[in-house]
């Protein structure tokens, strides 16, 4: 897999940020973040279009919702991994798909090809 699926990370939790990071690399992505905070995710976005994202419900200064609404806005797939429950969410994090933390690699990056029909969900990881 190449460098043409740069995935977008918005992680509040440093360890949790950094191992997903890893794992993503490993799988042949690349990363933009892991990023802790809503600002710095938007900021990110307003000069990059990453091929999709994984985003945690509550970043360290706000919920995700706002940045659901720009990912879809601008037709960026994403994917919710959370330990939190998907039943008292907004409408726009509620319609994403939804990943449990957390996740093992392989089902990670079988819902990641989910997103990127093009990505082979058994190219690095055995389930």
């Amino acid at each position: 897999m190449s460098d043409l699926h740069r995935i977008l990370l918005a992680e509040d939790d440093g360890i949790i940020g950094w191992d997903l990071s890893d794992e993503l690399e490993g799988a042949g992505f690349a990363v933009a973040g892991p990023f802790a905070t809503l600002a710095e995710t938007l900021a990110y976005l307003s000069d990059h279009t990453p091929s999709a994202a994984i985003v945690d419900v509550q970043l360290q200064d706000a919920s995700c919702d706002a940045l659901a609404d720009v990912l879809r806005d601008r037709g960026i797939p994403f994917l919710v991994h959370s330990g939190s429950s998907p039943r008292h969410l907004g409408e726009s994090l509620e319609r994403a798909p939804w990943l449990e933390k957390p996740a093992k690699p392989a089902v990670l990056i079988a819902a990641l090809a989910t997103l990127l029909p093009e990505v082979d969900p058994t190219s690095s990881f055995a389930p």
